[in-house]
């Protein structure tokens, strides 16, 4: 199959929905599919891919790995036609994903959507018109939902909201697999030189964006708490637009000494720091998968997380991690029981490297795989 991905965010820009387009593009290019990507252009980053096509785009000061695409590109429909597209699939529901929506149906394409994101738990970044901004985004995705002829959602509990959003189309659960293969325990040494982390300290980690919407403040605050008393190191593994501020709030507290920031790693660096970890904690109550939680799996990082969204499809509660409510002291009492029982801990970390088979790209890439082809199909009937 010839398949078109439409979407607001591409390399060499880092976060899930990237991960998962390369992910699934290279599985299933090697099954003999041929991927065209159509994205913003940022920067001066020149791709290798010669089947990536950039749109304009426009840099905002505080989001410069995040430009805003403008959809302007003449020829794009006489382009698509010459590329004879058996499928489009949106990433995103606005500027070239709108575009890409309109010219499947100019052009009788099937279209497919993967909503990744619950997006309008983002509406806080516009608090002034909080309430409005977040009604028209739940209007907005459920337009876009229902004029697609499939939805991938990443997880069951991200299905459920679309339905509650009033998504009437059919939808596909179907979450981002990983190369479970490149994630293991691993000699934890040369990580603690390179970051200055104390030889007995134990490793808690978070892996990915700096933001509000990630619920920081709890990692934190179980932190300061659990660093009174024990011998603990914090590494957060990724930036964001609140990274100056949560600094700031380490530094107040006097932790700056137990807190690693290592800013944006590329991704092999990330993949060997999961094996370092020994507990994996994520408190976001807004992740509709969290790739992150497979990759900690994977590696055999025990984790706690927010019961709710996302996690709820990856973590089984006391068999690979903990699920628990999205504050800090049902954090602290998880996060303690594994520091305390290390039998436990070996417990969880073997079963969690169970666990993470399921999310292995093979069977991921497979299922996305049906869905194209039964999209396909059932257009074409």
């Amino acid at each position: 199959m010839r398949i078109g991905i439409f979407t607001q965010t591409y390399l060499p820009t880092t976060n899930g929905v990237v991960s998962s387009i390369e992910i699934f593009r290279k599985a299933l290019e090697k099954a003999g599919h041929t991927f065209y990507v159509f994205a913003p252009k940022v920067g001066d980053y020149q791709d290798e891919n010669p089947r990536v096509y950039r749109f304009p785009s426009i840099t905002l000061p505080k989001h410069r790995d995040y430009p805003v695409a403008v959809p302007y590109f003449p020829g794009l429909t006489r382009l698509v036609k010459s590329l004879r597209l058996d499928l489009i699939h949106a990433q995103h529901i606005f500027t070239i994903c709108a575009l890409g929506l309109r010219l499947a149906q100019r052009l009788k394409i099937p279209f497919v959507h993967t909503e990744h994101t619950l997006i309008a738990e983002y509406a806080h970044y516009m608090p002034l018109l909080h309430s409005s901004v977040r009604s028209y985004l739940i209007w907005r995705v459920r337009t876009f939902c229902n004029r697609s002829d499939r939805v991938i959602a990443p997880s069951p509990a991200m299905k459920q909201t679309l339905e509650d959003y009033g998504v009437r189309i059919p939808i596909s659960v179907n979450p981002t697999g990983i190369n479970v293969g490149e994630y293991q325990r691993i000699d934890d040494r040369a990580a603690r030189t390179r970051w200055q982390i104390p030889e007995k300290a134990k490793i808690l980690m978070y892996v990915g964006r700096i933001a509000e919407e990630k619920n920081i403040t709890v990692i934190l605050e179980v932190f300061r708490h659990l660093a009174r008393k024990r011998e603990v190191h914090l590494m957060l593994v990724g930036s964001g637009p609140e990274e100056a501020r949560y600094k700031a709030w380490v530094e107040r507290h006097n932790l700056t000494q137990k807190v690693t920031w290592t800013g944006m790693l590329p991704h092999a660096e990330v993949i060997k720091l999961f094996g370092v970890a020994h507990i994996f904690l994520f408190p976001s109550v807004t992740d509709t998968q969290g790739i992150v939680l497979a990759e900690a799996l994977a590696a055999g990082a025990p984790v706690v997380a927010a019961n709710k969204m996302g996690p709820t499809a990856i973590i089984e509660d006391e068999k690979n991690g903990f699920l628990v409510p999205p504050r800090a002291k049902p954090f602290i009492d998880r996060v303690e029981t594994l520091l305390d029982n290390e039998v436990l801990w070996h417990t969880l970390s073997a079963a969690a490297r169970v666990r993470a088979q399921d999310f292995s790209i093979e069977r991921t890439s497979a299922r996305l795989e049906e869905i194209y082809v039964d999209v396909r199909n059932r257009y074409r009937a």
